[in-house]
Parts: structure tokens; C-alpha cells; sequence
């Protein structure tokens, strides 16, 4: 799962200097200081998710500093990922434990700032969903997610995934969203549409999904008719 920026280094580089230049003493030092330790994260994120997809070998074994309640709440949602994922790759049930705690606690630090952020509720259905018990609290996560941010680029793969393993487990209106998003996914990033219809292949999503693609893809193809 990968939840960050979809700007390139250049870009981000190139805003970090903006910032620089228009943020004086000691203030303008500290954000600097944060905005690299949030590139650095996202940075990590990306290249891990890089790395999955092509088959490579991450680096969720090499550790990854704490996030504290201080911290940007961006900063914070990159940790709360970053030892998700190091614990859902962890061999061992006591440090995917502490790893599991660490990024509730992160996660849990940024409801006070922001306590409608679509990816937070994503990255938390997802801490959710690797604890013994917490399928509940992942489903109800990941329904909140679509409050604030019905379609996410970069959480879309996840959501359609989790949304289909729990399919009966959620409301119509969830599974409306889950549909929309799984469709507007496929549309906008064309390689992604097999895996988003072999999710979906067998299960109760399926027709839906399909009599959804349909409507919207008939839509498209109006927009080239003469009246």
C-alpha cells in the first residue's frame, strides 16, 4: 500500500526552495527541517512500493524513527505507514506488536489537527486490518475515508482490495463508493484496469462493477457524437 505525493523529487524540490526563500529565521529553518524529513519519508514510501511492484527487495527491515505528537501531521502519517508496513513484512509476533503500536499512536497524533483527512482514515483502516482483531475498526476506517475523500489516487488499489475481501460486510453506500472509485481508477490509469476487474471476478462486486463500467464508458462515448 502506498499513500504520498504523486509529484516527482524535481517537483518537490523545486517548492522546497520556494519556501525557503520566503520563510525567514529560525521559523523558516524548522519548517525546512520538517518539509525534508517529510520528502524523506514519502520518498521511502515510494521507492517501496516501486520496488514491490517490480519485484524488488524493500528495506522494512532497516529502522524508521518514531513520530511525535509535535510533528507535521503529514510527517506523522508517513510514520504511521512506514511501521505498518515494517510490521506487516515483521517475522515476529512481539515486534509486529510494538511495530502495530507505534503507528497507532502516530496515526492517533493527528487526529487532533486534522480530524478530516481522508488518507489518515486509510492508513488507520490499514493498521486496523493487520491486528488480531481489528477487522471492525479497519471496515468502519475505511468507510469514514470516504466522507472527506470519496476517490485517492494513491489509496484507490487498496481500498477496491480491502473493499472486496469484506464486500458483504459493507454498507450500499460504501459499496457505491467502492464501485465509483474502482471505475474512475481503471479510467484514469488504464494498466490498473485488469487488476481492478480480477478483484472483483467471483465476487458479489462484480455485476455491479461491471453495469457501473458500462454507464460511464456509454457516457464517454456519447462525448464524441454529433448532436
Amino acid at each position: 500500500m502506498a499513500i504520498a505525493t504523486a509529484w516527482g523529487r524535481t517537483h518537490r524540490t523545486a517548492l522546497l526552495a520556494l519556501a525557503i526563500c520566503a520563510l525567514p529565521g529560525a521559523y523558516g529553518l524548522d519548517f525546512i527541517h520538517q518539509e525534508q524529513a517529510v520528502l524523506a519519508a514519502q520518498e521511502r514510501i515510494e521507492r517501496n512500493h516501486v520496488l514491490g511492484a517490480e519485484g524488488g527487495e524493500r528495506d522494512f527491515a532497516r529502522p524508521y524513527s518514531a513520530g511525535s505528537p509535535g510533528d507535521p501531521p503529514r510527517l506523522l502519517l508517513a510514520a504511521a505507514l512506514i511501521h505498518a508496513q515494517q510490521a506487516a513484512a515483521a517475522p515476529l509476533a512481539p515486534q509486529r506488536a510494538a511495530l502495530l503500536q507505534q503507528a497507532r499512536q502516530e496515526i492517533d497524533a493527528i487526529a487532533a489537527s486534522r480530524p478530516y483527512w481522508g488518507e489518515a482514515d486509510v492508513v488507520r483502516a490499514y493498521i486496523a486490518s493487520l491486528a488480531p482483531a481489528g477487522r471492525r475498526e479497519a471496515l468502519a476506517a475505511l468507510a469514514r475515508s470516504y466522507e472527506s475523500s470519496p476517490y485517492l489516487l494513491n489509496a484507490a488499489a487498496w481500498r477496491w482490495r480491502f473493499g472486496i475481501e469484506h464486500w458483504g460486510e459493507l454498507s450500499p453506500a460504501i459499496q457505491a463508493h467502492l464501485i465509483d472509485e474502482a471505475v474512475w481508477l481503471a479510467r484514469l490509469k488504464p494498466d490498473q484496469h485488469p487488476q481492478v476487474m480480477d478483484l472483483a471476478r467471483g465476487t458479489d462486486a462484480y455485476k455491479p462493477l461491471l453495469l457501473r463500467w458500462r454507464e460511464v464508458r456509454l457516457r464517454d462515448q456519447n462525448l464524441y457524437r454529433r448532436p
